[in-house]
């Protein structure tokens, strides 16, 4: 399989992730991991394809996966997501992404599960305190 895989497609190990993603025009994860939230919340293109059975998510998340779904950037089928790749893929990533329903989306993700601080240990001593 990654024989196959490796005659279409060009692989670098060598490199960090963010250096990868840096030079990557589209992100394409498929597991809900920290990775996807790393891309999310420095806001360079990204999508996720996950499988709906295995992958639940909590009630209070709903609103805001609906939304990702929405602007495409979820995706529970592959099909879906190569054939949206495809129609966004030579011209309209840019356009897709720097959507304002798209950004919002992402804005709204990243605020609530990946938000980006430089007081991280405030905020973590201050969430230990109001949990105690």
């Amino acid at each position: 399989f990654y024989n196959n895989l490796n005659q279409k497609f060009k692989f670098n190990n060598y490199e960090s992730f963010s250096e990868a993603c840096n030079k990557s025009r589209l992100i394409v994860h498929t597991s809900n991991a920290t990775t996807f939230l790393e891309t999310i919340s420095s806001n360079m293109p990204s999508i996720i394809i996950l499988n709906k059975k295995t992958n639940p998510f909590k009630n209070e998340s709903k609103l805001l996966i609906k939304s990702l779904e929405k602007n495409n950037i979820l995706f529970y089928d592959s099909l879906s997501a190569a054939k949206f790749v495809n129609k966004i893929w030579k011209n309209n990533i840019e356009d897709w992404w720097k959507n304002r329903s798209t950004q919002l989306a992402v804005q709204r993700f990243s605020k609530t599960y990946a938000n980006k601080t430089s007081d991280i240990i405030e905020k973590l001593e201050k969430e230990i305190k109001n949990a105690i």
